[in-house]
């Protein structure tokens, strides 16, 4: 029930409502990873509730510790928390297990904001760049798609461009959206990344 809920929700765009029933479906499901992977998804990318993706992670780890998603989207909690010693030995943990499909991308991704977390810009887009590599290698556009407009935001966040260099890649992004059929849950990514662009922008201005 809390699935179908938490579906329903999703549909209809009502992020923090999705978010309540995985927390409702994760407690009913305490071994399976699916609804802690797909709530601290939400919680990360649409509600941008730090906390909660932590929380739904390390609840979903208890059952299952080597979950490589679960991992990841711990460490990029602990980036968003300034905790990056404590992110950097998630990210090698996953490094010496086989990283494949489309978690492959996932991995220099994460690397990628943890570099830019520490200031470390060159090895940051080295990263994001290797990433969006996998990801077209992979054929998966949405990864791909994925990895750039997180890669921008962390640039605008940076300081790296202006005002008026955030409307055009904002732009070009969105042409390039229209261009290929991705996952309607990638636009919807898309959308509320934008809202953060945009506001970025106005700060800038």
């Amino acid at each position: 029930a809390f699935e179908a809920r938490t579906r329903a929700a999703i549909t209809s765009k009502k992020w923090r409502e999705a978010l309540e029933n995985c927390k409702k479906w994760a407690k009913d499901e305490p071994f399976s990873s699916r609804a802690t992977i797909e709530g601290s998804f939400i919680a990360s990318s649409f509600a941008w509730s730090n906390e909660d993706a932590r929380a739904l992670c390390n609840f979903g780890l208890i059952a299952n510790p080597n979950d490589e998603t679960l991992l990841n989207y711990k460490a990029v909690t602990l980036i968003r928390s300034g905790k990056l010693d404590e992110a950097n030995t998630i990210l090698l943990d996953i490094q010496n297990h086989s990283v494949e499909g489309t978690m492959e991308p996932f991995l220099p991704a994460t690397t990628g904001l943890l570099h830019f977390a520490r200031g470390e810009l060159n090895k940051g887009r080295e990263s994001y760049l290797k990433a969006i590599d996998i990801a077209r290698k992979l054929k998966a556009p949405d990864s791909q798609f994925r990895a750039v407009i997180h890669w921008i935001y962390e640039e605008i966040a940076a300081g790296s461009l202006a005002a008026d260099e955030i409307e055009k890649t904002q732009k070009i992004v969105d042409d390039t959206a229209n261009k290929f059929r991705l996952n309607p849950f990638t636009l919807d990514i898309w959308s509320v990344m934008k809202e953060k662009f945009i506001g970025m922008s106005r700060l800038k201005s």
